[in-house]
């Protein structure tokens, strides 16, 4: 590369003053009045925020920013300083992306994105791009709302159009754009001495119109489920329980709709219409059940927040008939919900299943969520086999059964129990069945390639069944077999070069389809946590490979969504393993700071005994003791590397040498080479012992 070059991941900003080339033929003393006013008011907000100035086009300017967050606060301020002057009407816009510094300049594609944003910008409005958006979503002070995703002259790249909505900003009005975008078009064709041009433009235009009358598809839908209330009260909760699983699981692979799950404890005293609100869904969906031998009684009320009504319906069957009687009331459901539309709801599985091996099912399935100890899994594989035998074609039988076998290691089991599913659905015509039969298959001991070939083939068939749940589960599980053989490459000792390229291509791979994943996944629940906190270590991966700054960016936008979710599920322990992941990936930045922030929030929750996870307490204390020393906080460094200490001999040898290694380089940093020899002593004495041993 050429040494007066010079590349970077920059958030770059754009702004213009509205109306300014109309000023200058009014009144250009005015006009350059304005340009001295802006100068005087913008510089000192610039440096605030550690922007650069690189260029001034006009009465436009061109600055560039380290991070997103600087770029977005230093353009609120500009807005809020210059909103009361006349004749000042500024413009923003904000991209995230790559530059090339030349001579003081700031060049590339992403520059001319920056560019053509800034005219969606509201007058004293931000306009920013997706990959801003994206940057900040997990942000609550900051709000935004789509605006377009237009094709940018001179652009490549796909850019989706934002404006943010919050601190008394302006929302863009599109149509007041699509004005100004169409004025500049004719000033264009004006110009041109060629008719086929003003052709080509009407022909534009003419395709503009036809598009703009064509309605925009609708954002998806959200629903907040209560858990099932069972108004017989017979005692046996783990039908309900499971039939509210199935409803889930029934609603989720429509597509149709986020599912935000809620517990029956979770709001009390509070109305539908203050729940909705809160956990920002726009209906609540409320069932009831009541079981005896031989019927079964379904109940909802469904509260629609735009409306404010409460619609509701009752259905029975017989106990036989227990699927089609919750298919048809998620039906009338869907109906409701979509009255004239085709987003009906798609009946995946119609077929009866056997009352008893139901029950036994829900049973096992209940026992499966609660169990903490090994030999548990003997009495539930039990009741799940029992099932089976019952109803050899009850495929969620028959994968709980692979599920306790793979939690209790017996793998040699699990091939035979996944081939027999996939037989038993293709005997059967269970589409859902085959599709859950490739994903156990996936997760047995055979060659990746042929992990690769089921899922694929169950992909395969969830697109042609419009299976949305499915399909996410299958790309999170692809995600998984790449990992597998990722972590396996780790242990070949290939060369160095060639090792690197086969984990980059690895990294890729997972990171595509965990994103798929999660795109498709929607439901608030642990699976959701999990996947967002996988996406989150994947990009701290490939952070440590390849461009750290951008891939480090992605991976604390998805541990801050997975921090998120557990909050609002109430995951004491996820929460407090994803304050300490982001606490970690500051610190992997040098940003002592900004990490101490969540590892005492981490720290903070096992003192008040929310969590009581030692090696959780362990990892928060050394990353602790090690921000002090950093941060030549003395006091603070000694207090945590003491408890540090004190915990790391009660877990062991390992805990120890680790800690003490640690620690050694702490003091020094804190000016202790009393204390860090004292540290490294011990760090060999330990280092020695676990060797002999």
């Amino acid at each position: 590369m050429n040494k007066g070059l010079q590349r970077k991941l920059a958030a770059i900003m754009f702004t213009d003053i509205a109306g300014y080339t109309e000023l200058t033929a009014k009144d250009e003393n005015k006009a350059l009045e304005i340009l001295d006013i802006q100068k005087k008011i913008l510089h000192p907000i610039i440096k605030k925020f550690n922007g650069t100035l690189h260029k001034e086009i006009g009465d436009g300017l061109l600055f560039t920013f380290e991070t997103v967050t600087d770029a977005i606060k230093c353009g609120i301020e500009i807005q809020a300083e210059t909103k009361s002057i006349e004749y000042l009407n500024i413009r923003i816009g904000i991209h995230e992306g790559e530059i090339t510094l030349k001579n003081g300049d700031a060049l590339g594609d992403d520059v001319n994105v920056a560019s053509r944003i800034e005219a969606y910008a509201a007058i004293g409005g931000i306009a920013i791009s997706g990959k801003v958006q994206q940057n900040i979503s997990s942000l609550t002070e900051f709000k935004t709302k789509f605006v377009s995703q237009p094709i940018l002259k001179g652009i490549s790249q796909n850019v989706t159009i934002y404006c943010l909505i919050s601190h008394d900003l302006p929302e863009t009005d599109i149509t007041k754009v699509t004005a100004k975008l169409e004025r500049d078009v004719k000033s264009i064709w004006l110009n041109q001495k060629f008719i086929f041009i003003a052709i080509s433009l009407l022909f534009i235009l003419i395709i503009g119109i036809y598009y703009s009358f064509i309605p925009k598809q609708k954002e998806k839908l959200s629903i907040g489920i209560f858990m099932i209330e069972n108004i017989c009260d017979n005692g046996n909760s783990y039908w309900e329980n499971g039939y509210y699983e199935d409803l889930i699981m029934k609603i989720a692979n429509s597509g149709h709709m986020n599912i935000y799950k809620i517990k029956s404890n979770q709001f009390i005293n509070i109305d539908d219409n203050q729940i909705a609100k809160e956990i920002g869904v726009s209906y609540i969906l409320r069932t009831n059940i009541c079981k005896n031998e031989e019927t079964l009684e379904l109940r909802y009320n469904l509260y629609n927040k735009e409306v404010g009504n409460i619609i509701g319906n009752k259905f029975s069957a017989t106990i036989n008939e227990s699927n089609r009687l919750l298919n048809k009331m998620i039906g009338d459901v869907f109906s409701n919900i979509y009255p004239a539309s085709k987003n009906k709801y798609i009946n995946h599985n119609n077929l009866d299943i056997n009352p008893q091996a139901l029950e036994i099912y829900y049973k096992a399935l209940e026992m499966l969520n609660q169990y903490d100890k090994k030999d548990d899994l003997e009495e539930i594989k039990g009741l799940f086999s029992s099932a089976i035998k019952i109803d050899p074609y009850l495929i969620k039988a028959r994968r709980g059964l692979f599920l306790c076998n793979w939690l209790a290691g017996n793998n040699q089991e699990l091939f035979k129990i996944a081939e027999d599913s996939y037989s038993i659905s293709k005997q059967n015509n269970d589409t859902l069945g085959i599709i859950t039969s490739l994903g156990m298959l996936s997760k047995t001991d055979i060659d990746f390639d042929r992990k690769i070939k089921y899922l694929n083939e169950g992909i395969s068939l969830s697109e042609k069944n419009n299976s949305s749940l499915s399909l996410a589960n299958l790309h999170a599980l692809i995600g998984d077999a790449y990992m597998v053989e990722y972590i396996r490459s780790d242990d070949k000792g290939e060369h160095v070069h060639s090792y690197k390229l086969r984990t980059t291509e690895f990294l890729e791979k997972m990171i595509y389809n965990y994103k798929l994943a999660i795109n498709l996944y929607n439901i608030n629940d642990m699976k959701a946590y999990h996947l967002f906190n996988g996406l989150a270590d994947l990009y701290r991966e490939k952070g440590y490979i390849i461009d750290k700054e951008y891939n480090f960016n992605q991976a604390l936008i998805y541990y801050q969504k997975a921090l998120e979710n557990a909050r609002v599920q109430n995951l004491k322990y996820d929460k407090c393993y994803s304050l300490l992941q982001i606490g970690a990936l500051y610190v992997a930045q040098n940003k002592y700071s900004e990490a101490n922030v969540f590892l005492i929030d981490a720290y903070n929750i096992h003192q008040i005994s929310e969590v009581n996870n030692a090696s959780l307490l362990w990892h928060a204390l050394g990353y602790l003791s090690n921000n002090y020393a950093h941060l030549n906080k003395k006091e603070q460094f000694y207090k945590y590397s003491n408890e540090y200490v004190e915990l790391s001999n009660k877990l062991g040898d390992y805990a120890s040498k680790m800690c003490y290694g640690n620690l050694k380089d702490d003091a020094r940093l804190i000016g202790d080479f009393v204390l860090s020899a004292e540290y490294d002593s011990l760090h060999q004495y330990f280092n020695k012992k676990i060797i002999e041993n």
